[in-house]
């Protein structure tokens, strides 16, 4: 499941996240099924990430890239990440 996986590997994911100039993170779904004993959000990966914040997939965060014309945006979840990428691609144009 996501919790035990995060909980398991959550310092290794936030040090390698590390090699990153930013990192911007999605909470949990809120349908997502926690884990008996285990309790934990993102910030468990964010306090190992020097330069990251924990954003919500809404079009005013997409709107905060906005000026991010040369970037590479590098996205993986294990949800549903596609709507944010078009508000995104969106707002970069």
């Amino acid at each position: 499941d996501r919790y035990s996986r995060i909980y398991e590997f959550g310092e290794e994911i936030g040090h390698v996240l590390n090699n990153a100039d930013e990192v911007y993170l999605f909470e949990f779904p809120i349908t997502s099924a926690k884990e008996p004993g285990i309790d934990i959000d993102m910030n468990y990966v964010l306090q190992h990430v020097k330069n990251g914040k924990i954003i919500e997939e809404t079009q005013e965060w997409a709107d905060y890239f906005k000026d991010y014309k040369d970037s590479i945006f590098l996205m993986m979840s294990s949800k549903n990440v596609y709507d944010f990428r078009e508000m995104l691609i969106s707002s970069t144009k």
